[in-house]
């Protein structure tokens, strides 16, 4: 429901008026040596005077206490104190395809989501392709949603921006940092306010700043607060146990080779990007006590390509390839190139496709090979909301003794039909 914040009480006002009419009415027909009747009607008239007085100042007390409940201070990801009259009821979403607000924003309203989200940029149709294309099966208004463009993009549409009714711009942190200047200064003085996210940062605590804010600008505490619960049922007991499993293992953390699903050459052909422990799942696998084969930040920045050789020389204990949104039912059951997870997949193009990883150079000597740990894990399911289920999936495999009954895939479905407005079908883990 819509609040309307500008009402004040209902006849606080009205009742003074009518009380000084009636006393200015008596005192008329009366004067200061009148009977005790006409000076009794007299007093009476004054003391309904100051009674309605008191009663309007007591009413305007409770229309500004409401109203300054409404008020909502949050402070965001770039540690900004932002400030609404009301609950926001009209916002805009970058980063939707990853690490956006838009994820969250959808298990937090259902399906009163449309009647919020105004306008987006075009990462979910470009990053998660078939997440849209099912979304609007079930939900054809989101068809309708503005595709603003990425704000820091040449297909930026501003004009569309100032004239869709948003009070809220929610980005991750790293878009703001190159807006912050420019773009965002142009939002905030047309009264579209900036809200930073964090999702990329890959911690507990970021995610439920995130969750916590978004719930909060939206005026829907108590279902974020749910999601928050869950989130957390979920991952508690295993980021308690790290330090303890670290120790037992004399500080050595299990190396980790991950890399990026998306090679259109083929994984024969060539090697795809990995991650650094500062990012995405490099930081997943460095906050569950491993380290990725990639190491710390270098000349190559986060996503480094990771040379085979290195990768043979090393021999990791774990690989995994993080597989990718197809852009197609077709493309999700291909075999060949990238490797997919969706809701199109099928376990048998999932494991067609980690058999040509394996067909790799020197791989079938590697102990990750021999042992059976070449994993596939859904790209998609990292950053968002609902990861609680890809920290979960990471920890097994890192840890298979000590969370081997962790289920996954059930958290994930379970998310899905607790909170999210969609079904939820296809192929997302495969324990291999």
């Amino acid at each position: 429901m819509k609040r309307n914040n500008n009402r004040k009480a209902p006849f606080a006002f009205p009742a003074v008026m009518l009380a000084l009419v009636l006393a200015l009415s008596l005192a008329g027909c009366s004067s200061s040596g009148g009977s005790k009747e006409e000076q009794s009607e007299t007093a009476a008239a004054s003391s309904a005077v100051s009674e309605a007085v008191s009663e309007s100042k007591e009413a305007e007390a409770v229309s500004e206490a409401s109203s300054a409940d409404e008020t909502i201070t949050i402070v965001d990801l770039a540690g900004r104190t932002v400030t609404f009259d009301h609950p926001v009821t009209k916002f805009i979403d970058q980063g939707s395809g990853s690490g956006g607000a838009f994820f969250t924003a959808a298990a937090i309203l259902g399906d009163d989501l449309c009647d919020y989200l105004v306008g987006w940029d075009n990462g979910i149709v470009k990053w998660r392709t078939d997440f849209y294309n099912h979304f609007v099966v079930e939900m054809p208004e989101l068809a309708n949603v503005s595709m603003v463009g990425g704000i820091t993009g040449d297909d930026f549409d501003l004009e569309a921006v100032l004239v869709s009714g948003a009070e809220c711009m929610f980005m991750p942190q790293g878009t703001f940092k190159s807006v912050e200047d420019t773009v965002a200064k142009k939002l905030e003085e047309a009264g579209i306010q900036i809200v930073v996210l964090n999702f990329q940062a890959q911690t507990y605590e970021t995610h439920m700043q995130c969750i916590d804010i978004i719930g909060k600008v939206l005026g829907r505490e108590e279902k974020a607060q749910e999601i928050m619960d869950f989130y957390t049922e979920a991952v508690k007991g295993i980021y308690d146990k790290v330090d303890d499993l670290l120790a037992a293992n004399d500080g050595v953390r299990p190396v980790v080779y991950g890399e990026y699903g998306k090679n259109d050459d083929g994984p024969l052909v060539s090697y795809a990007t990995s991650w650094t422990n500062q990012v995405q799942w490099g930081g997943i696998i460095w906050s569950l006590g491993g380290t990725s084969l990639a190491g710390d930040t270098g000349a190559d920045g986060n996503n480094p390509k990771v040379d085979p050789e290195y990768v043979l020389s090393s021999d990791p204990d774990m690989i995994f390839i993080s597989a990718v949104s197809p852009s197609s039912p077709e493309e999700s059951v291909s075999v060949g190139g990238s490797i997919y997870v969706g809701f199109d997949v099928t376990p048998e193009a999932i494991e067609a496709n980690r058999q040509l990883y394996l067909q790799r150079p020197g791989w079938s000597e590697l102990k990750a090979v021999k042992e059976g740990r070449v994993y596939v894990l859904p790209h998609p399911i990292h950053r968002e909301v609902f990861d609680a289920s890809s920290i979960q999936a990471m920890a097994k495999l890192l840890w298979p003794d000590e969370f081997g009954d962790l289920e996954p895939v059930k958290t994930f479905e379970a998310f899905w039909d607790k909170f999210m407005p969609f079904t939820l079908t296809g192929t997302w883990y495969c324990e291999n």
